[in-house]
């Protein structure tokens, strides 16, 4: 059981390097951002549940259409709510919502756990930099969340208070206002 865990594990960091290593162009259509968070989320409820965590989700109104890789925003999703749930304590919970500005769509992820002390916070989106114990994480996870959402010419951010929350967003252009390709 033990080879066998550590061969999977290998496997994911070797996955996690080749996805950072390429650069994979988005396949993007019309994705309504409501639908694909509230689609992802019971992804991580069992695991959520189990530990005592709750997950809310509070969708903007209506269709919140973006033009994106429905699997590689998903991707993003599913790797803020995974570190989200690896840095809460007990009874923590998950906050998400989504917010249509004039050109953009948001996401947003606010967990109430333990924080990121600011040394740190300069360098969570550089690739192998990670805080979770040695075979618990490959650091590539927010790398790749930044190089998913430049590609889809957005802009991630994250804001954190220290021993309260940490809140992640990440934009998208609205579908039908993307910047041009050289912006």
């Amino acid at each position: 059981k033990t080879v066998n865990d550590e061969i999977f594990r290998c496997k994911a960091i070797t996955g996690g390097l080749l996805d950072f290593a390429r650069h994979k162009e988005p396949r993007q259509s019309p994705v309504d951002l409501n639908e694909l968070v509230a689609g992802t989320i019971p992804l991580v409820t069992h695991r959520a549940g189990r530990a005592g965590f709750k997950i809310a989700f509070d969708p903007a109104d209506g269709p919140l259409v973006a033009k994106a890789d429905a699997d590689q925003i998903r991707q993003v999703i599913l790797n803020i709510l995974i570190n989200a749930l690896d840095h809460l304590s007990p009874e923590g919970d998950i906050r998400i919502w989504t917010e249509r500005g004039e050109d953009f769509a948001s996401v947003s992820v606010r967990d109430s756990g333990c924080g990121i002390p600011p040394n740190n916070l300069r360098r969570i989106f550089e690739p192998f930099f990670t805080t979770k114990p040695a075979g618990k994480g490959t650091g590539l996870g927010l790398a790749i969340c930044q190089k998913i959402i430049d590609n889809h010419r957005g802009r991630i951010d994250v804001a954190s208070q220290v021993g309260r929350e940490t809140t992640f967003t990440f934009s998208i252009p609205l579908y039908g206002r993307e910047a041009p390709a050289n912006a």
